[in-house]
């Protein structure tokens, strides 16, 4: 009687992992959508000029997290292994925590472990990367 619900339990099993699978697969990321009055401060790092600045300024967080947050991302497949990148944003939230991701273009970013590419709308990457080059 127990040998017969092994393949139950594991088909039981094998069909929640799917689904959760699923779920990560089709629903929008939402690490690019900051809320300005959460974020303490924005890290910007070139991966193309090796410059960085650190934005504090209650209006210039709001500019980028306006900038980050033009678009809607949905993963676009595996990103594990992968270098180099456009653009690495680190931010400090409010709270204490820190988030970090990297834009690569502006369609595309990359929060291991996963590539995400714009469903619509776009980064403003151009804005983003002007910045590091103003210090």
């Amino acid at each position: 009687m127990k040998k017969r619900k092994w393949p139950a339990i594991l088909a039981i099993a094998l069909v929640l992992v799917l689904a959760a699978a699923a779920v990560v697969w089709f629903s929008p990321a939402r690490f690019n959508r900051l809320d300005a009055a959460e974020v303490e401060s924005v890290r910007l790092f070139s991966g193309q000029t090796g410059q960085a600045v650190t934005v504090t300024d209650a209006d210039t967080v709001a500019a980028v997290c306006d900038a980050l947050g033009g678009c809607t991302l949905k993963p676009d497949g595996l990103s594990l292994g992968y270098t180099g990148y456009t653009l690495r944003v680190t931010v400090t939230h409010t709270g204490g925590g820190e988030s970090e991701f990297i834009v690569n273009s502006e369609s595309r970013a990359r929060r291991d472990p996963f590539f995400y590419k714009a469903a619509e709308g776009s980064i403003d990457l151009d804005y983003l990367l002007s910045l590091t080059e103003g210090e």
